[in-house]
């Protein structure tokens, strides 16, 4: 459970990082999924990648990816305030298939799947009301080429709030449709 953690601090750190972002060509697209725990309901994200300046994450939704050294990262946000988040981080290998979520039998880069989510987060404070991650599931990209990827994605997994307390997530009816830049993506 402390490895939980600590991978869930870091992609919540990674999401903290760098001053601006700018977007490079079209990329815009859409994330959306179902979900139960961590307040449940539904996460639509879409529109273009804006250029983002620290700390905020963007004044309207995207959703955009990046492929870099055969890897995609999907990310889809959403406002909730004028300081507050929701966002969605999605990796996995740059090639049509499917790849299971904490798959023990993975030992090399090509077969990672992570899907990682924030909810209410605040990166001026790094304060937020959930951070999850998914442990079991699949991340399947249905096509990918040099400027555009789709996939779908579901699973369960753990969330953590700022009092460390543990809950469960169910992420069901998981789908992007993004545009590839090769901008950073907060």
């Amino acid at each position: 459970m402390r490895l939980e953690r600590i991978i869930v601090a870091s992609a919540v750190l990674f999401i903290a990082c760098g001053d601006t972002t700018e977007p490079e060509g079209s990329a815009s697209g859409s994330v959306s999924f179902d979900f139960a725990g961590a307040g449940g309901g539904t996460f639509n994200a879409s529109g273009s990648l804006p250029k983002i300046t620290r700390p905020s994450l963007g004044a309207t939704a995207w959703a955009a990816g990046n492929s870099v050294d055969g890897f995609v990262s999907v990310v889809g946000t959403l406002p909730r305030s004028s300081t507050t988040w929701n966002q969605v981080t999605i990796n996995t290998a740059a090639t049509v298939g499917t790849l299971t979520i904490g798959d023990p039998n993975c030992t090399i880069a090509a077969c990672v799947a992570q899907v990682f989510l924030v909810f209410d987060y605040n990166p001026a404070t790094s304060a937020l009301a959930f951070s999850c991650i998914l442990d079991a599931g699949t991340v399947a990209v249905t096509s990918i080429d040099s400027g555009h990827a789709t996939g779908t994605f579901s699973g369960t997994g753990k969330c953590f709030n700022q009092s460390d307390v543990t809950s469960s997530i169910t992420v069901t009816n998981g789908v992007f449709d993004v545009g590839l830049t090769k901008a950073e993506l907060p």
